[in-house]
């Protein structure tokens, strides 16, 4: 069953997949939230479950009812630690990333495939802006990515 995880999994995959504008190597993507990210792993995703949009009964049997979901994911992508340049200049070394992502999310609405997923697709952005990581500040984008799933969930058995 393809669950959150499973699906932050999957995100990090398709992150990975994008260059680095300037190096040409393999942006650094987190399936798993870190404890502490520093300029050297710059730039980088950091990718956070959000809120559920909507949880609708499509049908249900004896065993389980089928849910069709549809829930936020946050992809932060930090590039360089605050104070390192003037704001100006990070904003024109971020923007490429805005058509990188966007083409690499856009290429994958099932997420590489993932059996349930209906859809997935980039709903939002926050521009070039600064953005927070354990209490330190970073220059970066927060992509919002909107995930519909088909969900079967089991009933519980009755004494």
């Amino acid at each position: 069953m393809t669950g959150v995880v499973s699906i932050l999994t999957q995100i990090a995959v398709i992150e990975r997949e994008i260059l680095i504008p300037v190096s040409g190597s393999a942006m650094l993507a987190y399936a798993n939230i870190p404890l502490t990210i520093s300029a050297a792993q710059m730039p980088c995703f950091v990718n956070f479950p959000g809120a559920l949009l909507s949880n609708v009964i499509e049908g249900s049997d004896e065993d389980a009812r089928e849910f069709i979901e549809s829930r936020i994911f946050t992809l932060n992508m930090y590039h360089s630690p605050f104070g390192t340049g003037a704001g100006e200049e990070k904003s024109g070394l971020l923007t490429p990333y805005f058509e990188l992502v966007y083409t690499a999310f856009g290429a994958y609405p099932h997420l590489k495939a993932l059996p349930e997923i209906i859809d997935a697709v980039l709903s939002a952005d926050t521009g070039t802006v600064l953005v927070e990581f354990a209490g330190a500040m970073y220059y970066g984008i927060k992509f919002t990515l909107r995930v519909t799933r088909r969900a079967r969930r089991g009933l519980a058995q009755s004494d």
